[in-house]
């Protein structure tokens, strides 16, 4: 009897330090940004699916990311942009989003301050990437009207190792209405993950990164995994690449693409490791070879079709240097990352301007 008390008394106050470690952190979500009390917030809040395709939700924020009345990241659009003015959109998924940068500092809302200064005229970019945006979707973008947006530049920053996904970008729309999961969520949990990923040993994250790689490639036959760059993938990014580009050049605006950067030399440095590992944990069916020799493969791809189709490039893997300090992680910029890489883009957005491909 006294056991079965005592195992109710823990119980309780098991459950009642859970609920003041949720009620503590919705709180601190309150007082610091604002947040609803209620409900879910999450980054996948900043989304929605309608009838014109995946796109930001206007107005809506999460922590530091705020979104305008277009549902993008930057200064509010004008109605009638100016004739001096230069509007730029940003396509691409998280790289460009920008995850882990200073606020103000992703290469989006660097870009807009250096064409600024270099052009001496208003310039206003407008960030439209999102987490995992694909190119099949950023074609949607820019099927509706870029939502409104009226760009002179696009600029789009690829994403290769999405292209090693089980389904191949593209096989899967989502399902309409917001994107946020509607199940509850503990937010104190996004927060305790992120200190033990600060403060667990670089051993033990490591095993716990190859513990989950084997339960997802576990039971899968041999014909599953990539051993080689997958050439229908390659040739699927080609396609789905020309048909954004014509997408693009018939809304009569001018396209800039990048060449995709990643933290790793040739051959990645021991140090990398843990990073090789994290980045394979998206993709458990290519090993680490096959993840830094698509980024090349599809890079070579983006010349080929570049030099073909007449389409300004910018070399932001030739720009941004395996460099610790300059990836967060495995491809996420740094503040100093994202620094080269806006210098890249405003380079070739600069030059286009000078050769009068865009007005």
């Amino acid at each position: 009897m006294k056991a079965a008390r005592f195992l109710a008394r823990l119980v309780a106050y098991c459950a009642i330090f859970v609920v003041a470690l949720e009620l503590s952190a919705r709180l601190d979500d309150l007082v610091r940004f604002g947040a609803p009390f209620l409900g879910n917030y999450s980054l996948d809040g900043l989304m929605v699916v309608d009838d014109t395709g995946l796109h930001g939700k206007p107005f809506a924020s999460f922590e530091r990311w705020r979104l305008n009345s277009v549902g993008t990241q930057g200064r509010e659009p004008s109605a009638e942009p100016a004739g001096s003015e230069l509007v730029v959109l940003v396509l691409g998924a998280s790289e460009s989003f920008g995850l882990y940068e200073s606020p103000g500092m992703s290469y989006a809302a660097q870009l807009e301050r250096m064409l600024a200064d270099r052009l001496r005229r208003p310039v206003n970019v407008q960030n439209a990437a999102w987490a995992g945006m694909s190119l099949p979707r950023a074609t949607e973008y820019c099927q509706a009207g870029f939502q409104g947006i009226r760009p002179a530049v696009v600029v789009y920053y690829p994403t290769p190792a999405g292209y090693l996904d089980d389904m191949p970008p593209g096989s899967a729309r989502p399902r309409l209405g917001p994107l946020e999961d509607p199940a509850p969520v503990w937010r104190f949990l996004r927060r305790w993950r992120a200190v033990l990923k600060r403060w667990l040993p670089e051993s033990t994250q490591l095993w716990l990164r190859n513990r989950q790689i084997r339960a997802a490639t576990a039971g899968k036959p041999d014909t599953w995994f990539f051993r080689d760059v997958p050439e229908d993938r390659v040739r699927l990014f080609e396609e789905q690449f020309r048909s954004f580009e014509r997408c693009v050049r018939s809304a009569g605006v001018a396209l800039v693409v990048g060449t995709h950067a990643n933290r790793f030399s040739d051959p990645p440095a021991p140090s990398d490791r843990p990073f090789l590992l994290a980045w394979r944990m998206f993709y458990p069916r290519a090993d680490e070879r096959v993840l830094l020799a698509m980024d090349r493969r599809v890079n070579h791809a983006i010349a080929r079709v570049a030099a073909e189709e007449d389409i300004p490039v910018a070399d932001i893997a030739g720009a941004v240097p395996p460099d610790p300090r300059n990836f967060q992680d495995f491809s996420h910029f740094t503040d100093r990352g994202s620094t080269l890489a806006a210098a890249a883009f405003a380079d070739a957005i600069t030059l286009m301007l000078e050769h009068g491909k865009a007005r």
